[in-house]
């Protein structure tokens, strides 16, 4: 049971994210790349390594977004005026225009992901997604 489970969360995942890919297309942006605009969005200053713990995504991975992000224009690096060479993160204006355009269509992909599901079971679906990103792979 738990491969078919696993299969469909797989192929699942693999679908939403190429719906979020299609939605993006036009802004330019990755749908890993929006994840990170929409984490600093709501939470400006955030440095790298937290973004990348916030997305379960390796230093590297997160570095890479990071930098196209910045060659992009989307977002800056700032030092950190008490931490030495700690950076934070902060979109620019570009960056928040981006956010703001590509919003409407990745919230329209979501709700295409509950749709016709009652609230309760909506409920106990991301309950259960909650509780699978805390296993410890």
């Amino acid at each position: 049971m738990s491969k078919v489970v696993d299969d469909l969360l797989r192929r699942a995942c693999a679908s939403q994210r190429l719906a979020i890919e299609r939605a993006l297309f036009d802004l330019d942006v990755t749908p890993a790349q929006f994840a990170a605009m929409e984490w600093l969005w709501e939470e400006p200053g955030l440095s790298g390594s937290e973004m990348a713990r916030r997305e379960r995504l390796t230093a590297p991975t997160s570095s890479v977004i990071v930098a196209n992000l910045e060659r992009k224009g989307l977002l800056a690096r700032r030092l950190h005026a008490r931490r030495g060479r700690a950076q934070y993160l902060e979109l620019t204006p570009l960056g928040r225009e981006k956010v703001a355009a590509g919003a409407k269509a990745v919230e329209d992909v979501r709700g295409r992901l509950t749709a016709g599901l009652k609230p309760e079971i909506q409920l106990a679906l991301m309950i259960w997604l909650e509780r699978l990103m805390d296993i410890d792979i």
